[in-house]
């Protein structure tokens, strides 16, 4: 009788010793199986970071240096905008602006500063100005202020597109010379004017094209 109780112990360690090392067993699979499900998703999300990364890229680092124009055919844009400039050094410098791939150009002649942006991969001139380096001085002697009218036309023969079109003009003094301030758009373009109030000259001048 005592052997046999014994003996139904014995089996009966070995049943809950079974149970438990298969508990133990399926508990640590599963916790493989978590782990790995949680490796994969985290690979997920790191590709799709890199891949959403990927397509923020400006457009202009895939332009690559065969699309550029070349500096010589930046010159004759910007000699072709302004022959005054033919025979003077030009400072370029390749940049980016909003994405696009651009030149900017400064010159200079005895009486005027020039600046452009020039699209480097189609030539278009995105933005244009010029200064006139030193400025006619007023003195008491000078005839008086020009009309409105006047300031119109000078700005509509200056460029023709402006012809019949809004402006805004604003008298002001700009390092002591009275001057006319003139703003004024077309479908595809913004001007600015600065226009000696005196005598008509046209000091500085700024274009910039609309929808880049």
């Amino acid at each position: 009788m005592k052997k046999q109780r014994l003996l139904t112990l014995i089996l009966l360690s070995i049943f809950l010793f079974t149970m438990l090392t298969g508990c133990t067993s399926d508990n640590d699979q599963t916790t493989e199986r978590t782990q790995s499900v949680n490796v994969e998703d985290q690979s997920s999300d790191t590709l799709t970071t890199d891949g959403d990364w990927d397509d923020d890229q400006e457009e202009s680092d895939q332009i690559s240096s065969a699309d550029l124009l070349s500096k010589d055919k930046i010159r004759s844009i910007a000699e072709t905008r302004v022959p005054n400039l033919k025979g003077i050094d030009l400072q370029m410098k390749l940049d980016s602006d909003d994405g696009i791939k651009v030149y900017e150009v400064d010159a200079r002649t005895s009486d005027t500063e020039y600046e452009f942006e020039i699209n480097a991969v189609n030539g278009d001139i995105l933005s244009y100005g010029q200064e006139l380096i030193h400025p006619k001085a007023q003195t008491s002697a000078s005839s008086d202020i020009i009309s409105e009218t006047k300031v119109r036309s000078i700005v509509e023969k200056y460029t023709a597109e402006l012809k019949d079109k809004d402006m805004i003009i604003e008298r002001d003094t700009d390092d002591g010379i009275k001057v006319y301030e003139v703003d004024a758009r077309t479908s595809t373009h913004e001007y600015e004017y600065k226009i000696d109030a005196y005598s008509g000259e046209v000091i500085s001048y700024d274009e910039e094209m609309l929808n880049k």
